[in-house]
């Protein structure tokens, strides 16, 4: 199961968006260092090489794996910072990019059945 490490940029995001990400089934964390490449190594120490997805705001983040979120929209009065359900929805998009099987392995969901 891969596990979505955010960026400490995005904490406030992070803690908006846990609840919402644990209530479909994807595993999300913090990252606890801030340093970029101590973020990396961390995380394949934590979680094994290519089982982790780091989500930032930097596009030169070194990892293959990372989905970077924009931190500026434009809008009709020019350029202003996203809500958090923009990203959210930002985000979900991306994952289902990387192959959404991946992420959502291990959630089991109930087959409907017709007439039920």
């Amino acid at each position: 199961m891969v596990v979505l490490i955010f960026d400490v940029g995005l904490a406030g995001f992070f803690r908006w968006a846990e609840k919402r990400l644990r209530a479909i089934g994807i595993r999300a964390c913090l990252a606890p260092y801030t340093i970029d490449w101590q973020i990396v190594e961390w995380a394949e120490r934590e979680f094994g090489p290519g089982n982790f997805l780091i989500v930032t705001t930097d596009a030169s983040f070194p990892c293959k794996d990372k989905v970077v979120l924009p931190t500026y929209f434009k809008t009709q009065k020019g350029y202003g910072k996203p809500k958090y359900e923009k990203l959210y929805t930002l985000l979900m998009k991306k994952l289902a990019g990387f192959g959404g099987r991946a992420i959502w392995a291990s959630r089991s969901m109930p087959v409907s059945q017709p007439g039920r």
